[in-house]
């Protein structure tokens, strides 16, 4: 209903012409429609808003489009209206024939091409079976080379394995010698730690009888000394004594000399403290720069919030071009759409006018010599595909060529890994095989 207030019912009247008139008045102006659209906008908007904005409107139109209905029907019941003139007829003949053409040219070049694409595929599935028999027959000569190499390298293994034999017999025997010597040179050994042992206490009792000895000595001299010593070490200790008095006396002085001189301590702010580093500041220095700095983020701050008030202003005045823009272009559109409307009304005349094939091809040969050229490509591109060459193509690519070259190949392959679990066996000595091995590594 917006589009009537704004473009007038001069509009509508275009809109209808373009369509079928009587749906279009039946579904705006029956009772039935007007309540299953309530319902259903009822589910979206509120009630009042669908009485005063969507329903109201349409009933206000109601006895506009009656009088346009009869009117429209008044028109139709007329005789000009009724009968179509040759000259929309060969127009339709006209357009149906360029449609015609367009729809067998593409089938005819659909056809060709299928054909086409089928002769390729024959002539690559030709040179592919070639290059497969080629290669075949020089996998076979390699093969037999390979059985050859094969057969002398057994011969060798198993030479180097009873050559391995031999050679754990012999490190066996070696064994054997070895902890027999070994056994001998233990015995010794254990015959001289006796002897050392029974020579070592022997030499301990000779030392303990001379310390003995000396000790005995050595008590009868110290007794006679004793006696002097005595005398000595009480002189010596009342010396201490009075050193030790005058020293604690000393320091009890210098501590109440510090106590005073701290009490009257002067500090200067713009003295450095003289550790000698290339940062050194005065507590004055310190504080200035401590203002400065808060001094500086305040400006930062500024700038950054007059840049985001500048970009919001600049991204409003985008938007505000945009919308302008998105009003002018939906004003074009809707020019443009009236005009397409006027123009499919102009056409609907002539798409009503039945016309059949056989008044399509009857005046024209060209059609018929492109229907027969057509129907020639069908049947041959059909008898091909059921002659003998296609069949084989297409079973040979599901299923596969079964022959005994094949049958060759996979008993050579099959030997050949029998022969590599008779080594790997051969090497670890195991006499299961060596898929448990991998189980029970799994397993653990």
């Amino acid at each position: 209903m917006e589009t009537f207030g704004e473009n007038g019912l001069g509009h509508f009247l275009l809109c209808i012409k373009a369509q079928y008139c009587k749906e279009i008045l039946r579904f705006l102006c029956s009772p039935e429609v007007l309540r299953e659209l309530k319902s259903e906008w009822i589910h979206v908007y509120d009630e009042s808003f669908v009485d005063t904005f969507l329903i109201k409107p349409l009933v206000k139109w109601k006895p506009v489009f009656i009088s346009l209905q009869k009117s429209l029907e008044s028109e139709q019941s007329t005789p000009d209206h009724k009968k179509i003139t040759e000259e929309e007829m060969k127009i339709k003949l006209n357009q149906l024939k360029k449609m015609e053409r367009n729809r067998l040219n593409v089938m005819i070049s659909h056809e060709a091409s299928s054909t086409a694409k089928f002769d390729l595929c024959c002539k690559r599935k030709i040179a592919a079976n070639k290059l497969r028999n080629e290669k075949r027959a020089k996998l076979l000569e390699f093969l037999n080379e390979k059985k050859l190499q094969q057969d002398k390298m057994n011969k060798v293994a198993k030479e180097v394995a009873s050559s391995h034999e031999n050679a754990k017999i012999a490190k066996k025997k070696l064994m054997e010698e070895k902890k027999k010597s070994a056994s001998e040179i233990l015995k010794e050994s254990k015959q001289l730690l006796d002897e050392a042992a029974i020579k070592a206490e022997e030499e301990k009792k000779m030392k303990k009888e001379l310390i003995s000895q000396i000790q005995a000595e050595e008590l009868s001299a110290i007794m006679t000394k004793s006696r002097n010593v005595k005398q000595c070490d009480k002189k010596s200790e009342n010396f201490r004594i009075y050193l030790n008095t005058i020293s604690n006396l000393i320091n009890d002085d210098s501590d109440g000399d510090d106590n005073n001189n701290n009490k009257y301590i002067v500090i200067d702010l713009t003295n450095t403290p003289g550790h000698g580093l290339l940062n050194e500041m005065s507590i004055i220095e310190l504080r200035e720069r401590l203002n400065q700095l808060k001094i500086n983020k305040q400006r930062e701050l500024e700038e950054k919030r007059d840049a985001i008030i500048n970009d919001k202003e600049q991204k409003t005045k985008v938007l505000l071009e945009l919308l302008n823009r998105i009003g002018k272009h939906r004003s074009v559109k809707t020019v443009a759409a009236t005009r397409k409307m006027v123009n499919n009304g102009e056409n609907t005349l002539i798409n009503n006018c039945k016309v059949t094939k056989e008044d399509i091809y009857k005046n024209d040969p060209s059609l018929q010599q492109m229907l027969d050229c057509l129907s020639k490509q069908k049947e041959e591109r059909q008898r091909y595909a059921k002659s003998d060459q296609s069949q084989k193509f297409r079973k040979y690519v599901n299923k596969g060529v079964k022959n005994k070259e094949n049958e060759s190949l996979k008993t050579f392959w099959d030997e050949l890994e029998r022969q590599r679990e008779q080594r790997s066996r051969m090497e670890t000595g195991a006499t299961h095989h060596p898929s448990e091995h991998l189980i029970t590594s799994l397993t653990a």
